[in-house]
């Protein structure tokens, strides 16, 4: 299980925690380019991939979406063509 952002009541976090679901034990874990602190974002796990979208702090909406492999913990951005036809 993994956790990303959320807020301390202060401030947006970019933290991410994954759970031993055999120890109870959360760790922090250190990805490869993060992305900018954030709460109230929405997230599917996909096999090995957990998809990232959005996500808002007190001035900025993100509408980013990221993909965290988790067995090489990067987390890249994902793009989009801007002028797809449908």
């Amino acid at each position: 299980m993994y956790i990303f952002g959320g807020g301390n009541g202060v401030m947006p976090l970019n933290k991410t925690y994954r759970l031993d679901t055999t120890s109870l034990v959360w760790t922090e874990v250190k990805l490869t380019d993060p992305m900018e602190p954030r709460g109230y974002l929405t997230s599917t796990a996909v096999g090995n991939y957990i998809v990232f979208y959005g996500g808002t702090t007190d001035t900025e909406v993100y509408t980013d979406a990221r993909v965290l492999n988790t067995s090489k913990l990067l987390l890249p951005p994902l793009s989009f063509l801007a002028n797809s036809s449908n």
